[in-house]
């Protein structure tokens, strides 16, 4: 799976680069748009690890067991924990979860 860089970013260059993430995919609006733009940025193992969070957010969202959704997707109990906390934590994400069921 993929890995970030051993070399970190400085606190404020990482905010500086993420916050322009974020601002070039908001002006994103269709899904072909978005498929080519991430394709193009993501690699194939990105890609998946993207899918397979929502596919477990989704999971989780209907109440699936950890071992179960862990066996389905090959996915930890830690990072299915991470998830689920924050999908309990933020109602908000819990209901944009909730509208790709």
């Amino acid at each position: 799976m993929s890995k970030i860089s051993k070399f970190s970013l400085k606190p404020k260059v990482r905010t500086r680069l993420i916050k322009k993430l974020w601002q070039v995919v908001s002006r994103l609006r269709t899904e072909a748009e978005i498929k080519k733009f991430l394709g193009n940025i993501l690699t194939p193992a990105e890609q998946e690890m993207f899918a397979k969070r929502i596919e477990a957010l989704k999971l989780l969202e209907k109440k699936k067991t950890y071992s179960e959704i862990g066996r389905a997707l090959n996915m930890s109990s830690p990072t299915l924990s991470r998830l689920n906390n924050r999908l309990r934590a933020d109602k908000n994400f819990g209901d944009r979860v909730k509208s790709l069921t």
